[in-house]
């Protein structure tokens, strides 16, 4: 993370503090036999200094935000505690996060896994995309084929409008329109015979085209393309 970076560099005990525990072991494996231990604590930082006392809350940041709560087998012990403890304390259908064990236990399945969250950012950012992208049909939507959002209702029942405020209209877009096979076309009322016939083909094809096969074909080719990599030989 470039944030935790700047805090890193920029912090006076740079970069005594800061190396890696198996870099230093790795250091210390390569040149014990040529430099001495005394130099080896001072390169690495791990020489006591009892005069120094103070305390480098920027160290302190790094290591607890950038290290301990960002490190993914720390969150997945303190989850699967959280879950044994609620298990025992709240509900046994807690216990079944620990069956998240059975896909850790196979390099195959741990490769599934690791195909989607070692690409995390660029999925959020592609989803982020997806939503922008949804919002400006919505815009369209709302201002020009609201009439093809209402369905009518049972005798005595009033109409279902789905589209009669932005909010309402976006969030009918996103959830029925990226799930539907053939685009938002396939929840609405056919055009066929409307004035605006046209205009909503043109709508829905474009709807199909840009979120249907593009968006969501970035988002399987992400994922695919990583699995690819971490998959096991």
């Amino acid at each position: 993370m470039w944030y935790l970076d700047r805090i890193v560099i920029s912090s006076k005990s740079f970069p005594m503090k800061y190396w890696d525990k198996f870099v230093r072991r790795k250091t210390r494996q390569k040149f014990r036999d040529q430099v001495d231990e005394e130099t080896l604590n001072a390169v690495l930082g791990e020489e006591r200094s009892a005069g120094d006392s103070s305390f480098d809350y920027r160290y302190t940041c790094w290591l607890w935000i950038g290290v301990i709560l960002t490190n993914g087998q720390f969150l997945y012990r303190v989850n699967y505690l959280f879950c044994s403890a609620a298990g025992v304390f709240w509900s046994p259908f807690f216990y079944a996060f620990h069956l998240i064990d059975v896909v850790l236990s196979f390099p195959m399945l741990k490769a599934i896994l690791q195909s989607v969250t070692h690409n995390l950012q660029q999925l959020i950012l592609t989803i982020m995309m997806t939503l922008v992208v949804v919002y400006l049909y919505t815009v369209v939507a709302f201002n020009f084929f609201r009439k093809f959002y209402v369905q009518e209702g049972e005798e005595g029942e009033e109409p279902d409008r789905k589209c009669h405020n932005m909010l309402t209209c976006f969030i009918f877009h996103f959830y029925a329109g990226v799930r539907a096979g053939g685009g938002i076309g396939d929840e609405l009322e056919s055009p066929y015979g409307d004035d605006l016939e046209y205009p909503r083909m043109l709508y829905d094809i474009s709807f199909f085209f840009f979120v249907i096969v593009i968006l969501l074909a970035i988002m399987q080719g992400t994922i695919a393309s990583r699995r690819i990599l971490v998959s096991p030989d």
